[in-house]
């Protein structure tokens, strides 16, 4: 499959990631062929393609490592429908491809933060956060291979697939996040250890950066929308049968089991 002939390159990547999530099959991935503008445009094709709503967002490449290695200076962003959004201990279908799970921070905003020519200041956007949940991202590709440049994986909504909200560990924004131990237990003795620092060195800053970032393309973030702040813990491949949890400053936040395809009941609606 090629992206690369006439017609707009981003109708025919949005029409092929369409498909490809409808059908489960993978697709060759557009390394090379579209620039990450043109990618933003193709994800929110594909999304524009579903009878939802974003409900949330989601960040990726927040730390300095993932943004060096994919030769960016800002995070990436993708979008979550309701039907994406879990809650508690939650059994997750597996996806056709390999699925990774990360631990990280997500709040949910208690007002708007609307579009507008002044930048957001951090305090501005830290006072429009209501619940910070513990939470675990489960990603997944749609593409054959996904080792894939920067805009392969914006136009793929940033590998999005399912976010689990856990237990709620404040209502506000508070200082201690900026730097909390977060810990992902795979089982089989398999720990990752990591930090709320690991997110751009205090999450806010990821979301305020999500803030101007919408705000400079004339969108909002509005109340009761979910943000995914980012990775504190990277990215760990886990399998059908395998449960994941998600500790914060040691105490168990969030969990998720992956069972296999067919098994869990869920919609057909990716």
């Amino acid at each position: 499959m090629t992206y690369s002939v006439s017609g707009s390159i981003e109708d025919r990547l949005a029409d092929a990631l369409h498909r490809a999530k409808i059908t489960g099959a993978l697709i060759p991935s557009p390394v090379g062929c579209v620039s990450l503008e043109e990618a933003y445009t193709t994800q929110e094709r594909v999304f524009e393609k579903r009878p939802a709503e974003v409900a949330a967002w989601k960040l990726g490449a927040t730390s300095e490592l993932a943004q060096e290695r994919m030769g960016l200076s800002n995070p990436v962003a993708g979008r979550l429908a309701a039907s994406d959004i879990r809650r508690e201990s939650s059994r997750i279908e597996a996806a056709p491809n390999m699925v990774y799970a990360e631990a990280e921070l997500a709040v949910m905003l208690d007002s708007d933060l609307r579009p507008r020519m002044e930048r957001y200041e951090v305090s501005e956007v830290a006072s429009a956060v209501g619940a910070v949940y513990a939470a675990i991202e489960l990603c997944t590709s749609r593409y054959i291979d996904d080792e894939v440049d920067a805009p392969a994986l914006v136009a793929d909504n940033a590998f999005a697939y399912r976010l689990v909200l856990g237990r709620t560990l404040a209502l506000g924004w508070n200082p201690m996040f900026q730097s909390m131990a977060v810990t992902l237990d795979c089982g089989s003795e398999r720990l990752i250890n990591g930090s709320t620092a690991a997110v751009m060195g205090n999450p806010i800053k990821a979301l305020t950066w999500l803030a101007n970032w919408l705000s400079s393309r004339g969108e909002g973030l509005k109340r009761g929308q979910v943000i995914a702040t980012g990775s504190c813990t990277g990215i760990t491949q886990v399998r059908p049968g395998e449960t994941v949890r998600a500790l914060f400053a040691g105490a168990e936040g969030a969990t998720a089991t992956i069972i296999p395809r067919g098994k869990a009941g869920e919609s057909d609606e990716y």
